[in-house]
């Protein structure tokens, strides 16, 4: 009897050594290393300004480059009028925070004097995800003392979302299957883990790689070709024989500002680069056939001898100084002229302004398409009509039947890369939650 109450004590003393032994081993396995996250950092600030107002300096300031769940940091918005003249307004048309609740930062619509400056209430950026580095995005619009609006993104960035005890539940949750699961269960908890670890992955990628570059690709090309094709559109001239001569030349200035930024866009990037093909194919077809129109009406030579009198911070006033001086603009002038007059049906420079409509609807909805889904969350607008609604050029009585030939088959691919764009873009914002009313 003495044996077996000492073996039992022994058996008990057993467990305990183990039950703490475990203990210790789970505690160690939880807190250890003792600190998952890095360290909180300080504030964000970043300054940039739009295109063609280089003294208008926006800047964005964030109180604290590292959150956690449950905290939350500031937004603030500012503009410095550093120019020589009155800025009409100012308008926030979108912010793009992955990882935060969505919330705009608001501005008065007031003008803003020569040498004084606006600023947005602070906004509060709270998570909406429990991890991952986001950066902050604003676009805004500004409409100079002349009425002409400039568009530009500032980006701040990233901010930081830790959740430490989450990270740690999930490093102790590794470290116990790492140890007691049968090698069954880690294969298949690991494979669980890997694809959501990929897709965070993607994600994390997506921002970090894709996103920077296209904002620059459309900070640089994008959104000043955009600004372009909406001059043009905005002066094109349908009744030319009762428009004025500054209508007509104010609206040669803006083409040859297209032609001009199309230009730089061509040799240095190539082609357009969609999130969608079908964009690309319907932007690059328009700009061919508006292109193939210009050189026919206007001369590929004498539209090359006159863009050398172009850069990005010309002014119309300096324009129509060169307009005046320059041989090959005055030899322009005449042909653009002479195009706009056309009688012969569907040759003259209207008949080809709606293929600016169609390549600006394209070209601004894919430089925001990227962010949809992941940072906007809301369906985007999109305002292109079926293809047939529109009116395109039609081929010169003179040109050979080969030449008609290949004119109407451009046309023809055109209109059908239109409705099928078309299509699949409605498909597209369907599958996106509405805006709120």
């Amino acid at each position: 009897m003495a044996q077996t109450g000492s073996q039992f004590r022994q058996g008990l003393l057993a467990g305990a050594v183990i039950t703490v032994g475990v203990a210790t081993g789970a505690w160690l396995l939880y807190t250890f290393p003792a600190k998952l996250s890095e360290e909180r950092q300080g504030a964000l600030a970043v300054s940039s300004s739009p295109p063609g107002l280089e003294k208008l300096h926006a800047r964005l300031w964030i109180d604290q480059s590292v959150v956690h769940p449950g905290e939350s940091t500031r937004l603030t918005l500012r503009f410095e009028n550093g120019t020589d003249a009155e800025i009409k307004k100012i308008e926030v048309l979108n912010v793009q925070e992955p990882g935060f609740v969505y919330k705009a930062p608001t501005i008065a619509p007031d003008p803003v004097a020569a040498g004084k400056a606006i600023e947005s209430g602070p906004v509060e950026l709270k998570p909406s995800t429990n991890s991952g580095k986001y950066k902050i995005a604003v676009r805004y619009r500004v409409t100079d003392a002349k009425d002409i609006q400039h568009e530009a993104v500032i980006v701040a960035g990233p901010v930081a979302i830790h959740d430490d005890s989450a990270e740690r539940r999930d490093l102790f949750l590794r470290r116990i299957l790492s140890i007691f699961t049968l090698p069954f269960f880690l294969a298949l908890i690991g494979f669980w883990l890997q694809r959501r670890q990929a897709v965070e992955a993607r994600r994390q990628e997506i921002w970090k790689t894709i996103l920077p570059n296209f904002y620059a690709l459309s900070e640089q090309h994008y959104l000043p070709i955009v600004r372009s094709l909406r001059a043009v559109e905005r002066y094109r001239v349908k009744d030319v024989a009762h428009a004025t001569p500054d209508q007509l030349r104010r609206l040669l200035f803006e083409f040859l500002f297209l032609l001009y930024r199309m230009d730089i866009f061509r040799k240095r990037r190539g082609q357009f680069f969609f999130k969608s093909r079908k964009g690309e194919q319907v932007a690059s077809l328009a700009w061919m056939i508006l292109k193939l129109g210009s050189d026919e009406a206007l001369g590929a030579t004498c539209v090359e001898a006159s863009l050398e009198k172009m850069n990005s911070k010309i002014a119309y006033k300096q324009f129509c100084f060169h307009l005046a001086t320059h041989a090959p603009l005055m030899e322009l002038e005449g042909k653009f002229l002479a195009w706009n007059r056309a009688t012969e049906p569907g040759r003259n420079f209207y008949s080809y302004t709606d293929l600016v409509v169609i390549m600006q609807l394209s070209v601004y909805f894919e430089a925001n398409r990227p962010f949809d889904r992941d940072w906007y969350e809301v369906a985007a607008e999109f305002e292109m009509k079926p293809a047939e609604e529109y009116v395109y050029p039609s081929p010169a009585a003179t040109d050979s039947d080969e030449e008609k030939k290949k004119k109407l088959d451009r046309i023809q691919r055109l209109k059908k890369a239109v409705n099928s764009y078309k299509a699949e873009v409605t498909a597209y914002l369907a599958s996106l939650p509405k805006a709120e009313a």
